[in-house]
C-alpha cells in the first residue's frame, strides 16, 4: 500500500528533508534557557537559517557586539547533535585568535547546555592523527581547531562542515581551499563564516554573494 501524505504532512516533509534529521533529546543552542539573555538582531535573522537549512551557507558580517562568534559555535554545537560520527574545523586567521573566540564560546555554550566535550591534543580520526581536538562523546562527533596561517592541517583532511571567522583577514584562495575540503560524507557540509564589516567593494562580499551565502 502506497502511503498518501495530505498537504501538511507534505510540506512538514519537505521541512525536514531541508533540516536534515531530527535527533532525539536535540537541544538548540539558542532556547532562551541556554542562550540567557534576548538574541541580538543579527541572530535573530542568521540562526534560523543556520538551525533549518540543509547545507546551510551564512555569513555573519557586522561590528563588534553583534553575537557572529556565539552564532558561529552554537550552529557546530547543532551540527554535532544532529550528525553523529561528523567531523568540522573551527579556523580563525591565527591559531591563538580560534582558540580564545570561537572555541572558548563553544567551551562555554556546552557548559551551559550540558553537552559534554572533551579536549584532546591529538586524537586518530579517519586513520590520521589530528591535532587540537575537541571531541563530543555523546556524539563521537569532533571539532578541529585551525587556522589561515597553517592551512596544511586544513588540506590535509576531509570535513563535514565549517566556521571560519575573521574572514576579512584571510586571503581569499586560503577561504576557497578550506571551504573545498568539505568531502566527507557524515554531514549536510554547512559553510558559516564571521568576521567585521567592511565596505561592500571589499573581495569578501562579492565572493560570498557569487556562492549564494546568506548575509
Amino acid at each position: 500500500m502506497k502511503l498518501q501524505l495530505g498537504a501538511k504532512q507534505q510540506g512538514e516533509a519537505f521541512l525536514q528533508g531541508l533540516r536534515g534529521p531530527e535527533i532525539p533529546g536535540y537541544k538548540d543552542p539558542f532556547d532562551q534557557k541556554y542562550l540567557g539573555r534576548r538574541a541580538t538582531p543579527t541572530q535573530q535573522e542568521a540562526w534560523p537559517v543556520i538551525r533549518d537549512t540543509y547545507g546551510a551557507q551564512v555569513a555573519l558580517l557586522g561590528g563588534k557586539g553583534g553575537g557572529k562568534t556565539v552564532t558561529v559555535a552554537a550552529g557546530l554545537i547543532d551540527r554535532v547533535q544532529k550528525y553523529p560520527g561528523s567531523k568540522y574545523f573551527i579556523a580563525s586567521a591565527t591559531y591563538q585568535t580560534a582558540i580564545d573566540s570561537t572555541a572558548t564560546e563553544l567551551v562555554e555554550i556546552c557548559d551551559i547546555m550540558g553537552v559534554r566535550v572533551i579536549w584532546r591534543d591529538t586524537m586518530i580520526i579517519d586513520r590520521k592523527k589530528h591535532k587540537h581536538v575537541y571531541y563530543f562523546p555523546e556524539f563521537h562527533s569532533v571539532i578541529c581547531i585551525r587556522s589561515a596561517d597553517n592551512m596544511d592541517m586544513i588540506e590535509g583532511s576531509k570535513w563535514d562542515g565549517a566556521a571560519i571567522s575573521e574572514v576579512t583577514l584571510w586571503q581569499p584562495m586560503d577561504v576557497r581551499t578550506a571551504l573545498s575540503r568539505l568531502r566527507r560524507g557524515k554531514a549536510d557540509h554547512c559553510k558559516l563564516i564571521g568576521g567585521l564589516a567592511e565596505d561592500e567593494t571589499f573581495w569578501t562580499y562579492e565572493w560570498l554573494k557569487e556562492n549564494s551565502f546568506h548575509i
